[in-house]
């Protein structure tokens, strides 16, 4: 779908994610919530996905766009005028340009 966006659209594709990789490793509340799925499915956990921001950035290149930044929030909060531009967030901001 983002390949067919990348080619047939013009304009700027920007999405905010939290690569898994970079996710904090679960606490207890976590790891019990893990088992329980293990548990209720028959042995299959939480799907992870390894690929880093460069990885996926990478991807969408190869996908059609020309150019993908990858932005903290922090640094673009207040020129966007997004609120609570002061909390600190593990989001990452992926622009990807035609």
């Amino acid at each position: 779908m983002i390949a067919l966006l990348a080619a047939s659209a013009a304009g700027t594709f920007v999405f905010d994610l939290v690569p898994k990789c970079e996710e904090p490793k679960p606490g207890a509340f976590g790891r019990a919530l893990g088992w329980l799925m293990k548990r209720f499915t028959g042995g299959k956990g939480f799907e992870r996905d390894e690929r880093t921001r460069v990885d996926i950035a990478n991807e969408l290149t190869k996908a059609g766009f020309s150019r993908v930044e990858t932005l903290e929030p922090g640094d673009v909060a207040r020129a966007w005028g997004l609120p609570f531009a002061d909390v600190a967030t593990q989001q990452l901001v992926f622009v990807c340009h035609r």
